[in-house]
């Protein structure tokens, strides 16, 4: 679940939709527990929603959206702080027709659309498509959806029918499977600010080169997949870490210890899990391109080193594991384990990475092995993972 934040600059306006709106019954208390400040967060996601079902699958908006809809989009999101501010840009602003629209629909409503936007922009509030809407058939409308803020599985969705009428749907993953759906959601400091979810670096360099003495040794997290969903449509991207604890010797106590473990952070778009869980050749078939550094200095004589992999929610209860370690010092050698505490869900870990092993597998994987991208798959569990190598000797 996502880190929420309501910063109350605007009161919130009451809605009151001019078309007509059919009901379901949802046996569930969306608002039990939720601070003040949430609901009114959640009201205004859910004005929103309402209003974008309206004018959502028109011919000239959902052009504008291919930008963040199809499978080979860079970014699968926009803010409502671009929408408030698109005006500044003139034709470079690609969303134009979405914003007139919106607040045309507000004033349609007597809503006042200016007090709506800026409350949305001011609490970092998004548009979002979790799933390519050419991954559904030619002409099936969109569902819109507010982030039910009491959970990330389970929301309300509208969309309007041929008669104009707006109906309402349960909106989770089974629903997603066969709907295309928009979410109107909260503000999430998980997201990147510069990266939009890609490989953060230019294609390194992989491999053996040089001779000497001397040598460097690295290691990178190069392609990550994540068969699974880790919760629902609305938990947005999922936010993979991955730890690594290395075992280190206290002098002055005379026994193992271990460094404060050290975490690398990708953002894992839901489009690529939907396709792993699936096993579908679409976004490559899950295989999401990182190519981030893991360590500088992964020489084969360092100790045996711990990993850890989660799916981290900040406001999950803090958890903890156990993670074998082995320190190898001069004329001994000595195994431990060590305490890892993580919040989130749990994907796996590993307690053989030794050095040795790593280096003659990697590139010449056994019978028993995956390889992708010209290296061994490491797995745990539903997450899988490339460890290319540079070593440079000199």
């Amino acid at each position: 679940m996502k880190k929420l934040f309501a910063i109350l600059l605007y009161s919130l306006v009451a809605f009151s939709c001019q078309k007509e709106e059919s009901q379901v019954q949802i046996e569930h208390n969306p608002e039990q527990g939720l601070t003040e400040q949430q609901k009114i967060l959640k009201n205004n996601l859910t004005q929103t929603a309402k209003l974008f079902a309206q004018f959502i699958n028109e011919k000239d908006v959902l052009e504008e959206l291919i930008q963040i809809s199809i499978e080979e989009r860079i970014k699968d999101r926009i803010s409502f702080k671009e929408l408030a501010e698109g005006h500044t840009k003139g034709s470079a602003f690609k969303f134009a027709k979405l914003t007139e629209r919106f607040r045309q629909t507000c004033s349609n409503a007597k809503i006042n659309g200016d007090d709506l936007m800026s409350y949305l922009a001011e609490n970092s509030c998004y548009l979002y498509i979790p799933y390519p809407l050419n991954w559904y058939p030619a002409g099936n409308p969109i569902t819109v959806a507010g982030h039910p803020i009491d959970n990330t599985d389970t929301g309300i969705g509208y969309s309007i029918s041929n008669s104009e009428e707006i109906q309402t749907f349960i909106v989770n993953e089974p629903y997603a499977n066969n709907n295309s759906v928009l979410l109107i959601m909260p503000y999430d400091d998980e997201l990147p600010i510069d990266n939009e979810g890609g490989s953060t670096n230019l294609d390194p360099i992989f491999g053996t080169f040089g001779s000497g003495p001397n040598s460097i040794h690295m290691a990178y997290i190069g392609y990550v997949r994540l068969a699974d969903y880790c919760g629902g449509p609305f938990e947005g991207p999922i936010n993979l870490r991955i730890k690594r604890i290395e075992p280190s010797w206290n002098s002055i106590t005379n026994s193992p210890g271990a460094s404060e473990p050290v975490e690398l952070r990708i953002r894992y778009p839901r489009s690529y899990a939907k396709a792993a869980v699936n096993n579908w050749q679409c976004c490559n078939g899950g295989w999401f391109k990182v190519n981030a550094t893991w360590d500088t200095n992964w020489t084969p004589e360092k100790d045996r080193q711990g990993i850890l992999a989660y799916d981290h929610d900040w406001d999950d209860a803090i958890r903890k594991t156990s993670i074998s370690l082995t320190y190898k010092g001069v004329g001994f050698t000595v195994s431990f384990e060590r305490d890892v505490q993580y919040e989130g869900d749990f994907l796996g870990k590993n307690n053989q990475w030794w050095r040795n092993w790593f280096y003659l597998t990697n590139q010449n994987p056994t019978p028993f092995d995956e390889f992708k991208y010209g290296f061994t798959v490491r797995s745990f569990g539903s997450l899988k993972f490339t460890t290319p190598h540079y070593t440079l000797y000199y």
